[in-house]
């Protein structure tokens, strides 16, 4: 399945010519929800207020018992290839700055399981691409591994209103992410687009998809738990563009702020 996601964005011109990475992973934070039951509970996170009016989409996909998509960027707004729905808040690609990734820990994606029966659908994969302001992709990552979601993992969250299931770049990606902000590759006007592959053939299976809407939204700096502070991000009032000319030697010195800040940490603790 992971072909057909990739193939869509071959036609359009963008994620297959862009360097591609690993990892995007699992968020994983014990304590986060109160069962066993789940197989993903510690990915889990209950942020409340998110209506698709209030946490527009970046991708959103409705198709049984299996369905891909991706949305890209343009001059006239988002574009949706495959399986993924079209709307204002179904399917977007908002600027970098918007959202706050301007460091590697600022990244975060969150998963809307929507199922009526068994677990949820088998996630086969996730491609998270970063694109120029001119929409020439610059980046994409990968969910690092297929994901299935059981009976346990439904019921923590059913339908779109609640807690998502969080993912997050990996160390290696974070680190790459932020040098690619500080090379100003990635600024403030750098766009997002997401694509994603789930569910099975056959639609009897419990990796099938299947009822309501499954969609992913971008998280903001700042959303409880997942990234809440991004100590490797530049202050949000930074205009955009965030790095250029100008902007990289106060991202560094906003770094090296950071490193000096730890340091004098560990010299109290000592």
């Amino acid at each position: 399945m992971k072909r057909t996601i990739l193939m869509a964005a071959l036609l359009a011109g963008t994620a297959m010519i862009s360097p591609a990475s690993a990892n995007l992973v699992q968020f994983d934070a014990p304590g986060t929800c109160d069962t066993a039951a789940a197989s993903h509970c510690g990915q889990f996170v209950d942020i409340g207020s998110l209506g698709f009016g209030n946490a527009p989409r970046l991708l959103t996909l409705q198709e049984e018992p299996a369905q891909s998509g991706f949305v890209t960027p343009s001059a006239t707004g988002p574009v949706v290839h495959g399986n993924a729905i079209p709307g204002d808040n179904k399917a977007s690609t908002p600027t970098v700055g918007s959202l706050g990734w301007l460091g590697g820990s600022g990244v975060a994606i969150g998963y809307n399981l929507n199922q009526n029966s068994g677990g949820g659908p088998l996630l086969t994969d996730i491609a998270l691409t970063i694109y120029s302001s001119t929409f020439n992709p610059l980046v994409t990552f990968h969910l690092d591994a297929p994901t299935t979601y059981d009976e346990g993992d439904r019921g923590l969250q059913q339908g779109n209103g609640n807690g998502i299931f969080g993912f997050v770049l990996d160390i290696a990606q974070r680190l790459q992410y932020t040098a690619l902000v500080l090379s100003g590759t990635i600024s403030g006007s750098s766009l997002v687009g997401l694509g994603a592959d789930m569910g099975c053939a056959d639609s009897k299976l419990v990796c099938a998809s299947n009822d309501g809407a499954d969609s992913f939204l971008a998280l903001k700096v700042g959303t409880p738990i997942i990234n809440p502070t991004c100590p490797d991000c530049v202050p949000v009032q930074v205009p955009s563009p965030v790095v250029g000319m100008a902007g990289l030697p106060g991202l560094i010195a906003a770094c090296a702020g950071l490193l000096g800040l730890a340091r004098r940490r560990r010299q109290k603790i000592a």
